[in-house]
Parts: C-alpha cells; structure tokens; sequence
C-alpha cells in the first residue's frame, strides 16, 4: 500500500506513532545528558577529594597527625600526659612515637617497651583497652629510666587496630582515678 492508498485515519497514526518515538528518543537524550552530567559532577567531586588527600599527605607530617591525636584525646580524657606507640616489625616491641605533655619526653622517646612487660603492651596482646589505677604497685608495668616513679599514677592504654591489624598503641597518663565500680567511666 502506497501513501496515496492509506486512509486518513491510518496516516494519523503513524504520524501519532511517529510523535511518540521522537518523544522516546528525546527523553533518552535527556537521561542520558543528565547521567552524563552526574557523573561529570560525581568525577569532579572525587578529583577534589583526591587533591586534597593528597596536599594533606604532602603538607602535614606523620608527627603532625599524631600529636593532634595525643593532644584531643588527653583533652577528651583529661589526662595529663600521652604516648603513642607504633609495634614494631618484631611484633614484641613498642617504640615511641609522639610524646605529649610530659618534661620526660626525651626519655620516653628514648626507650621502646616490651609488649610482655608493660601496660601498654598488655593492651596490645589482650587487644583491647584497659585501665590501671595502681600503676606504681601492678609488677605488669615498665619504668621508664629517667622519669619518676608517681604513686597516685593511673594509666589507661588502648591499641591502634586497622581492620583488625593492631599497628600501634596509645597510652594515657592521669592522677585520679579513671575508673570505679561506683561511678561511669569517664574523668569529670
């Protein structure tokens, strides 16, 4: 059947046909167009998020990170001193990184502990933090030479564990209590 052989009621439809494809067609474009600029955005997005990852790694130092660290969570836990260890290759030994408010940061620094025979090691092996309220008299604990022996000294220690890595520990020195049956464990 030619053109001139349809009815007018079959060339509109075909015409009606012929509208409703076009509309298809557009409103593919359209999606299209608009998946197009979401993901344009969403890449920009990331572009900028990788660009600043990147200037934080190039312009802020290991040290820097850390001592933030050490110095929010003593304000966090008011605490008066932090040290922050990495565990070492060996997987026995704690060497220090960072030491936040103590005059005995070059002694600290100077010397790595032994997981086994300190409270900050305890942490490491149990995996979890803990708290100790009798420092001076737990024989689990490490003097560090050059730094006094405080008898009210409490420490709280926790390990760093990164999908369930532990790299490292942190360990928080106080003069009051941290922790009693009778009360929440937090520092008022």
């Amino acid at each position: 059947m030619n053109d001139s052989d349809k009815t007018k009621e079959q060339l509109i439809n075909e015409i009606q046909e012929l509208r409703e494809r076009i509309s298809e067609y557009e409103s593919s474009e359209n999606v299209r167009r608009f998946a197009e600029m979401a993901l344009e955005r969403r890449t920009k997005q990331q572009e900028e998020l990788l660009n600043t990852a990147k200037f934080l790694t190039e312009s802020i130092s290991l040290k820097e990170v850390l001592t933030f660290i050490a110095n929010k969570s003593m304000e966090i836990l008011r605490t008066r001193g932090c040290t922050l260890y990495k565990l070492d290759d060996d997987r026995k030994t704690l060497s220090p990184l960072v030491v936040v408010g103590s005059e005995y940061e070059d002694e600290v620094l100077s010397e790595s502990i032994s997981i086994d025979d300190s409270f900050t090691g305890q942490a490491v092996i149990k995996g979890k933090a803990l708290i100790f309220n009798d420092a001076d008299v737990n024989p689990i604990g490490h003097q560090i030479p050059g730094t006094p022996n405080n008898e009210d000294e409490r420490i709280l220690v926790a390990p760093f564990i990164i999908d369930g890595t532990i790299f490292g520990a942190m360990c928080l020195l106080s003069l009051i209590h941290i922790y009693e049956p009778t009360r929440p464990l937090y520092i008022s």
